[in-house]
């Protein structure tokens, strides 16, 4: 008898064990979190988002994939929506957070539907992001800086009067991975030059001006008169290697840069470096 109770014992012991062993193993599963954390959200096939933005009122957070961006409702750690075919390397909500942007498109941040197409070539969509006022949508890729209207323009072969753009490339003609009806809007500014390696954007807290992290080093570009302000290089003191991540501080005073081994802060008026914090990891955006 003692020995039927002992097998039963084992029995029940060792299946509590195989299902502890199943649910830590899950993707998923909200037990063993890492210190200070507080949520895992994962998807089925394992892969990590290669951007993040949370919605402005904080419940929900996209999350950018290979190809798709998923929206997260952070409170049930459940899938809200997913949007197929992005073309893009960054995902922003508007300030109002009614859309959100990824490429060449603005999406219904509740439909996830197409609203909005930003002409572009393939070639200012990688890096996008809203002004601070919602009104500008700015991109940076491998053919330098482009800007569109963030709300519905008129699809029409002219520019709107005192909209004119800056050396647009006749080449330009919208991606072909969104519905034709979806309306286009024209961009009102392209930069005259670019610089290799760009790595993102970031707009200054009164949206005047945008930085670029690239491998020359920080593109800082004039958001009104859409002019080149300055391109900090080593020789101006800079990080002797390409930067890969950039960012202003609230009050818009200072701008951080990040790059192989440090992190350097500036002075946003003066140009001028105030701190160097030496690091031993690349710094990348995320």
């Amino acid at each position: 008898m003692k020995r039927l109770y002992l097998s039963v014992f084992l029995t029940v012991l060792l299946g509590l064990y195989v299902s502890t062993l199943d649910i830590l193993a899950q993707t998923c599963t909200q037990l063993s979190l890492p210190d200070n954390a507080i949520a895992r959200l994962c998807k089925d096939d394992g892969r990590s988002p290669r951007d993040l933005d949370y919605a402005p009122d904080g419940k929900t957070l996209a999350a950018l994939y290979s190809a798709h961006v998923v929206l997260w409702d952070i409170e049930n750690k459940t899938q809200k929506l997913t949007i197929y075919d992005i073309n893009g390397r960054t995902v922003r909500y508007s300030p109002d957070g009614k859309t959100f942007v990824s490429g060449d498109v603005v999406y219904d941040a509740t439909t996830g539907e197409p609203q909005l197409l930003l002409l572009d070539g393939e070639g200012y969509r990688d890096y996008v992001d809203y002004s601070p006022n919602g009104k500008i949508i700015a991109g940076a890729g491998s053919k330098g800086i482009r800007f569109w209207n963030a709300t519905t323009q008129p699809t029409t072969d002219s520019v709107p009067v005192d909209d004119t753009p800056i050396d647009v490339l006749p080449t330009d003609t919208p991606a072909v991975n969104t519905p034709i009806e979806s309306p286009t809007s024209i961009p009102i500014a392209t930069s005259a030059t670019t610089v290799p390696y760009i790595n993102g954007l970031s707009f200054s807290p009164d949206g005047k001006e945008l930085a670029i992290p690239c491998g020359l080093g920080i593109w800082i570009y004039d958001t009104e008169n859409r002019n080149e302000v300055a391109l900090l290089t080593k020789q101006d003191r800079g990080h002797e290697s390409g930067v890969f991540s950039i960012g202003y501080s609230p009050d818009g005073s200072t701008f951080a840069s990040g790059a192989v081994g440090e992190i350097r802060l500036w002075d946003a008026v003066t140009k001028n470096i105030s701190l160097q914090l030496l690091t031993s990891k690349y710094l990348v955006s995320v």
